[in-house]
């Protein structure tokens, strides 16, 4: 007997394995990112975000789209104290940790 979302669920897993080897196959961060964001808004039926990266112990946005109207690429540098004033600023209420090989590398807003 087969679940009664057996079929969306196999059908987004295997479009997670699609996106997952289309990510893969690519190095360009950029490409990567905006693909990741894309995704998100499709999902999650949104239609701004953000992607922050550390870097030299800074937090640089380094990919927005739908913020100010304008979408935006390297464009701010966050001191840790103020992810939370970027959120409120930008009407942001999700925040996920990126992970990479178990360690945190940015968030994705």
């Amino acid at each position: 007997m087969e679940l009664p979302n057996s079929n969306s669920a196999e059908q987004n897993l295997s479009a997670l394995v699609d996106f997952s080897n289309h990510l893969n196959s690519n190095l360009n961060l950029e490409f990567t990112l905006n693909n990741l964001l894309l995704t998100c808004f499709g999902k999650l039926h949104i239609t701004k975000g953000a992607i922050a990266i550390f870097e030299d112990k800074k937090i640089y946005i380094k990919l927005s789209k739908g913020l100010s109207g304008k979408d935006k690429v390297n464009t701010k540098v966050l001191e840790e104290n103020e992810v939370e004033n970027f959120k409120i600023q930008n009407k942001l209420i999700l925040q996920k940790s990126i992970v990479s090989s178990g360690k945190e590398i940015g968030y994705l807003f």
